[in-house]
């Protein structure tokens, strides 16, 4: 075991490489520029030449290695694994990257910004846990929280307020 390895957990250095290797694909290739553009606009995408479906396709199949590798990582760390194991961490994870400043309507977000919304949804938690609060009121302030920043989304993108 190397001296690293003893301070950092090796899952965090997989994420790491993770969010740097798909950090750095959205902002500096051209895929990254179509997924963000079929996103936000998917028939200003098409006219503009971007190959919607393709991309589609190409954002679905990257998706699923992702959940694959999850699934991978969750059994190399439990030793097992169990198809409905996620289940759990779904209201978590869409209140992460809605904190984060993705918007549900498409278009625009990060992945630095969906660590961030991760990390803070974590510390809510484990706050109201260390609180002593019940689990059934920490999942209750979990949606409390995603519902502001759904309003708070919606607000900046002029839907709340009658300017769109």
């Amino acid at each position: 075991m190397s001296d690293a390895s003893k301070f950092v957990p090796l899952m965090a250095i997989y994420l790491a490489v993770l969010i740097a290797v798909a950090a750095w694909v959205l902002s500096k290739t051209r895929f990254g520029v179509h997924v963000y553009a079929v996103g936000g606009n998917e028939k200003a995408a098409y006219r503009s030449g971007i190959p919607v479906v393709r991309r589609k396709i190409q954002v679905y199949m990257l998706s699923a290695a992702f959940a694959g590798i999850a699934g991978f990582l969750y059994m190399l760390r439990y030793s097992g694994g169990v198809a409905s194991a996620g289940d759990p961490l779904l209201l978590q994870s869409i209140a992460g990257i809605v904190i984060g400043g993705c918007s549900l309507m498409g278009g625009r977000g990060t992945i630095i910004g969906t660590l961030a919304g991760a990390l803070t949804v974590t510390v809510i938690q484990n706050g109201l846990a260390i609180l002593g609060i019940n689990p059934f009121w920490q999942y209750v302030a979990v949606g409390v929280v995603i519902i502001i920043a759904v309003l708070v989304d919606q607000a900046r993108d002029g839907i709340i307020g009658g300017t769109k």
